[in-house]
């Protein structure tokens, strides 16, 4: 009988670079939800860690680079696509299918409220965030496009009215759940639902000119 060979353990030093890492990304967390992403440094990141600079160079090499491996660990991406997926699915989108949808948008936003700010410090001054903001905007543009609207619109022009519909919804969201702007919670879900769905139904009807 063949003797099953058990995996092989971490080493000690290997556990110790796991916990300094996750205590890194833990202060830089706290860091960023805290004072946004522009006026931290590696020093206040560091000194929240219990840590020195020296450390800190040896898992990131930049503020951006930590940054980006605090979105990776809370998932944020992947909170944002199932999301995105759940209104894809929608089977008769209506505009209380849509509101009840934007609602679950709105709890997601409230979720993550101190670190969309700092995300959104970041991709105004980071070149290195230029090309992930850009795919997210893909990503959600595809799934905002909704073709059971519309099935025979032009692509470009569905594409256009699902990006105009999601920085549309963006926007609100930011200024209502993290700049405080007060909107009330029924009415802004209401007005979006209604907004995308006359939007999404518009495209490609044709004009009083094509009529």
């Amino acid at each position: 009988m063949v003797k099953a060979t058990a995996a092989p353990r971490r080493s000690l030093r290997e556990a110790r670079k796991e916990l300094t890492r996750e205590a890194l990304l833990d202060a830089a967390r706290a860091a960023f939800e805290e004072n946004g992403y522009v006026t931290v440094t590696v020093d206040d990141i560091v000194r929240r860690a219990g840590a020195g600079r020296g450390t800190f160079y040896l898992y990131f090499d930049s503020k951006a680079a930590v940054f980006q491996a605090v979105l990776e660990k809370l998932g944020i991406r992947e909170q944002y696509q199932a999301l995105l997926a759940r209104l894809a699915a929608i089977e008769a989108p209506d505009v209380d299918a849509l509101e009840a949808w934007f609602g679950e948008y709105a709890d997601l936003y409230l979720k993550n409220r101190a670190f969309h700010r700092a995300f959104h410090q970041a991709q105004a001054v980071e070149p290195a965030f230029t090309d992930i903001v850009l795919q997210y905007l893909a990503e959600a543009v595809r799934q905002w496009s909704l073709p059971a609207f519309a099935a025979d619109a032009g692509s470009e022009e569905l594409r256009l009215t699902a990006l105009a519909n999601y920085v549309m919804a963006e926007g609100i969201m930011h200024l209502w759940l993290v700049h405080g702007l007060q909107i009330d919670r029924a009415k802004a879900l209401r007005v979006l639902a209604e907004q995308l769905h006359a939007a999404l139904h518009g495209v490609g009807a044709p004009s009083a000119a094509e009529s």
